[in-house]
């Protein structure tokens, strides 16, 4: 799970006193939480890119105003490596890189990335994106049989700026309650 653009103490269970993120909590609580780990590149683009691929940005040269990640680093991701083992792969939210045409369906089974704006009118209603790519996600693990491994990138955008917004990072109704009381200094 990627949450962009957020520094590694920004979570309550790193022990930032005034963030709460109870769900990542919760997750970190009962899953695993890598508490030694770096980014090679600190630029969203090319640092995705790197996940997927295992190189450093000065080895596969992706970042925003280059073309699509050559087809042979594809070739060696970590999806393509993880279905030839029989996993099923997915990935919901912020792809954020390009690849050929065709390579997203190498990758993954289920492929459902998402874009801003951060409010999306669903059925008439207004939901926020990362309540869209939370049932997304949940739609993969319900749809994935209990015998097969499976490998789920979810990549969210919050807390992501959107660079030609005036106003950034809105949040899902729900969190309004968190930071009530709370003085962001």
């Amino acid at each position: 799970m990627l949450t962009d653009d957020q520094r590694y103490n920004a979570l309550s269970c790193a022990g930032n006193p005034i963030i709460r993120t109870p769900n990542m909590d919760w997750l970190a609580q009962n899953g695993i939480r890598f508490e030694n780990a770096f980014v090679t590149t600190p630029i969203c683009a090319a640092s995705r890119a790197s996940v997927f691929t295992g190189l450093y940005e000065r080895k596969h040269d992706y970042t925003f105003t280059k073309p699509p990640i050559r087809k042979e680093y594809c070739d060696l991701s970590y999806p393509i490596l993880l279905r030839k083992a029989g996993y099923r792969t997915g990935f919901v939210g912020k792809f954020g890189v390009k690849v050929s045409d065709g390579v997203e369906d190498e990758w993954f089974d289920y492929y459902r990335p998402s874009a801003y704006p951060y409010f999306k009118d669903i059925n008439g209603k207004k939901k926020h994106l990362t309540d869209i790519n939370m049932d997304r996600a949940l739609d993969f693990i319900r749809e994935t049989s209990p015998e097969q491994p499976f490998c789920l990138s979810l990549s969210t955008w919050a807390p992501h700026a959107h660079d030609s917004e005036k106003q950034q990072y809105f949040w899902p109704s729900a969190c309004d309650d968190l930071y009530r009381d709370v003085v962001i200094p």
